[in-house]
């Protein structure tokens, strides 16, 4: 029910667009992030990796860690923005107020500046990512390597069915770290009024209000 009265709202004062508000910009965005943790990852575990042929979880840990570091320089601002501007506007009609992800970078710099601006939520950001970052790769590594065994071959043997569950299965368990994104949403979602005096008035808000 809440949901659907969510969608309507959404509906009533956006129309069908308002579904789609502020998709282009993450759609580049992302392809940045995934381009970023991705190359890193591969590239800080092959050379930890080395001449090891068998997989380690440690040298696997420290890549996963340092990639979901590293990209966070990509999410924390465009992440910011994208919830700008999905949230602007809201009580009014689409067509009353509407701006691109570079006017609210412009505006986010002018009105709040780099680091307490563009960066805002720039711990929570990380301790999102990381964790993260490290439960994905981890997981999917040792998921490959239990379904491999099974099957008396190479990880890098597994077609895409066995990809496929794994990543599946991985996706549900990353998910269980959900809660820092709320976390981090509400506090990057502040503009104008200031409801939290730091990230850890943020946790301990959200937690007492919504259980």
């Amino acid at each position: 029910m809440q949901y659907a009265l969510l969608a309507y709202n959404v509906h009533a004062y956006a129309q069908l667009m308002g579904y789609y508000r502020g998709m282009l910009y993450p759609l580049v965005s992302q392809t940045m992030i995934n381009a970023t943790v991705f190359g890193v990852e591969n590239l800080v575990y092959n050379n930890l990796q080395r001449e090891e042929t068998s997989i380690n979880y440690l040298n696997k840990a420290v890549a996963s860690a340092t990639a979901g570091t590293v990209q966070c320089l990509i999410v924390c601002p465009s992440e910011l923005i994208k919830i700008r501007m999905q949230n602007q506007g809201i009580g009014e009609r689409f067509s009353d107020r509407k701006f691109g992800p570079w006017r609210a970078t412009i505006t986010i710099l002018q009105n709040e500046g780099l680091f307490r601006g563009l960066f805002k939520g720039w711990w929570l950001t990380l301790f999102r990512e990381v964790p993260q970052y490290l439960i994905y790769f981890t997981t999917f590594a040792a998921i490959q390597q239990q379904i491999a065994r099974r099957k008396k071959i190479e990880a890098k043997e597994l077609g895409m069915r066995d990809n496929a569950l794994a990543g599946g299965f991985t996706g549900v368990v990353t998910w269980l770290w959900y809660p820092m994104d709320v976390v981090k949403t509400l506090y990057q979602n502040e503009e104008k009024k200031k409801r939290y005096s730091g990230m850890l008035d943020c946790c301990r808000k959200t937690v007492k209000e919504n259980g």
